[in-house]
């Protein structure tokens, strides 16, 4: 099906309308035409189609959510294979090591300690002495042993996509990860984590350092778990879950 002839059928349609009312002809269509689309996606798809695409999924996520619409049309996104293709070019950018890891400079340390009241100079001095920097090598060594517990817990073969974030460690994790040879599957691609709503990939693996709280890795599940299952909250109050 060409895909202007089904963006067609989907020109002013008032989705929330829509799903409120009894199954009728025009819903029957719709989902007719997204299971079409879905059973035959187009290999020539440009940029702008999928922004379309991406554009009208989350619209029916937004006024009709849980639907079989919303649902179709979600099978539909995750059928196309490079949905956000700049994210997953990203994971093929070469990960950055560190020449010498992030040692602690003594003289850097002294002027740090050196700042501090003289009373409490020996304290900071002691406690600074007991950072333990984690080498690249440790580092990646300890991410090889969880990526051995991924291949463990993941059937082989399984089409999953990675979520990354470009300028933040979760995106350096996610391309040490697949570019050590260790996973035994590889992501079929990546998407930000500010996806759009109705594109959210059946399986995601989230790559992360988990450093310091790990407060930005419980925010992102919190995120992705808002935009894939929960519906918005004026769905919920008119009973639509």
């Amino acid at each position: 099906m060409p895909i202007e002839d089904f963006h067609s059928h989907f020109e002013g349609v008032n989705f929330q309308g829509l799903h409120q009312q009894e199954k009728g002809p025009k819903l029957s269509l719709l989902e007719e035409k997204v299971e079409q689309l879905a059973a035959n996606i187009p290999q020539n798809l440009t940029e702008s189609d999928i922004a379309q695409l991406k554009a009208l999924a989350s619209k029916i996520s937004m006024e009709c959510p849980g639907t079989k619409l919303d649902k179709l049309f979600r099978q539909l996104m995750v059928g196309i294979p490079d949905l956000y293709p700049n994210q997953t070019a990203l994971l093929s950018e070469p990960a950055p090591r560190p020449v010498e890891g992030n040692r602690l400079d003594p003289e850097q340390l002294a002027s740090w300690a050196n700042a501090h009241p003289s009373n409490v100079r020996d304290a900071v001095t002691a406690l600074g002495s007991t950072v333990h920097c984690i080498s690249q090598e440790e580092f990646e060594k300890s991410l090889h042993q969880s990526l051995d517990q991924l291949n463990n817990i993941m059937p082989k073969g399984l089409e999953y996509r990675v979520a990354v974030q470009e300028g933040k460690s979760n995106l350096w994790v996610a391309q040490l990860a697949t570019q050590s040879g260790k996973l035994d599957t590889h992501p079929v691609g990546a998407i930000p984590l500010a996806f759009d709503r109705g594109t959210c990939p059946k399986n995601v693996v989230l790559f992360d350092d988990a450093s310091i709280s790990g407060e930005q890795m419980e925010r992102i599940v919190k995120q992705f778990i808002t935009r894939c299952f929960q519906t918005p909250r004026r769905d919920r109050e008119n009973g639509h879950n």
